[in-house]
């Protein structure tokens, strides 16, 4: 009982893995609000659900301000690029489409979490990024359902995919396994430590433009994002579209 009052009066963390669940829980119990808490969720969420969530993608934060009754949507969804046109997908198969550079969206996740942070957080990103750095640095052990995603074809595409989902035989990885993944502590402390024009305009865009523009065999789509796309992406704040339904 008196763990249920606990949480009730101090907020609930529902995430779909339990070390980012840990990582909210503990920004509320250190006082944090629930905007610090998703914000380091959502950079959890990038170590421990790679094939799902992440700074190389995009999404939207609905934000009840209880103080002043407000709601409103944070959207930092992926844009296409300038060059992006109607027809750059035609004669191409599904999996050629997806997999290569031209499917590629500029990326608006951290720009979003970094200005839900600024405007109504508690907490730097510096702070928030730093449960998502030891995980990454000192690794975890992957449940089954990561385990399963890297035996798809799609972890062998691009070397350093395939150094980090699969062993060193080139076999899929197993439940239990231990996952470091060095290169992704280092973008994130780079952010940590720059903040979001590292990304945006220094030389994490560079490193973006330069891999989306990579073909592979079979595959002859070259990315149409430029340094200036990711210099020029912004986040928008919308009104959310409210409507009754049998009163």
């Amino acid at each position: 009982p008196s763990w249920t009052g606990k949480a009730f009066r101090q907020g609930v963390v529902a995430v779909s893995h339990p070390l980012a669940a840990e990582v909210g829980a503990r920004i509320l119990e250190e006082k944090g609000n629930a905007i610090d808490a998703a914000a380091a969720i959502q950079f959890a969420l990038n170590v421990v659900e790679p094939q799902y969530s992440g700074i190389g993608g995009g999404g939207f934060m609905m934000i009840h301000l209880g103080k002043t009754g407000d709601t409103f949507i944070v959207e930092c969804r992926e844009k296409a690029p300038e060059a992006a046109d109607k027809n750059m997908f035609l004669g191409m198969s599904f999996d050629a489409a997806s997999t290569s550079g031209i499917s590629v969206g500029v990326p608006g996740t951290l720009l979003g979490v970094a200005t839900a942070l600024k405007n109504w957080g508690t907490i730097s990103l510096f702070e928030a990024l730093q449960p998502a750095i030891k995980l990454a640095e000192e690794g975890f052990h992957i449940n089954k359902f990561l385990a399963a995603d890297t035996a798809s074809s799609r972890t062998t595409y691009q070397p350093e995919t395939k150094a980090i989902f699969r062993r060193p035989d080139g076999s899929r990885l197993q439940e239990g396994d231990l996952l470091v993944q060095s290169d992704l502590a280092k973008t994130f402390k780079l952010i940590a430590e720059k903040g979001t024009d590292v990304f945006y305009h220094g030389e994490i865009a560079q490193a973006i433009v330069a891999a989306q523009l990579r073909t592979r065999a079979g595959n002859p789509g070259k990315g149409r994002m430029t340094t200036s796309d990711l210099a020029n992406y912004n986040v928008k704040i919308r009104e959310p579209i409210v409507d009754e339904y049998r009163g």
